[in-house]
């Protein structure tokens, strides 16, 4: 068992242990220290903190390296949205102004008559 490096925690940890279960402190050797995989995240029962990664067990899966799926996300609602407002826009002005149109024609037709060449 080793204490953690955190000062402000310093508990006793497992040495298997890559990352503080009660802070989230990556407690490995700086040599050591690398990308952490992802997924297979593990919680010890009174974990706050997965022991693999750090990241808190409330919060999981928006660490960085998820934030970019939830961006993707929310764009993609947002241009889904902005092209159904613009064709309900079109299909009202091809479709939903032929009333209009139409007068406008028929107030054509009256005024200018058609001469057959």
């Amino acid at each position: 068992m080793a204490d953690c490096v955190n000062p402000q925690c310093r508990a006793q940890i497992p040495d298997d242990y890559a990352f503080c279960p009660l802070c989230g402190t990556d407690n490995r050797p700086p040599e050591k220290r690398a990308a952490v995989h992802d997924g297979a995240h593990v919680f010890p029962p009174t974990a706050k903190f997965c022991i693999n990664c750090g990241e808190p067990r409330d919060q999981r899966y928006t660490s960085v390296k998820h934030v970019w799926r939830i961006r993707l996300g929310s764009v993609l609602v947002l241009l889904a949205l902005a092209l159904a407002a613009f064709a309900i826009l079109c299909a009202y002005y091809t479709f939903g102004n032929g009333n209009a149109q139409t007068e406008i024609g028929a107030e054509r037709s009256e005024t200018q008559p058609i001469s057959d060449f």
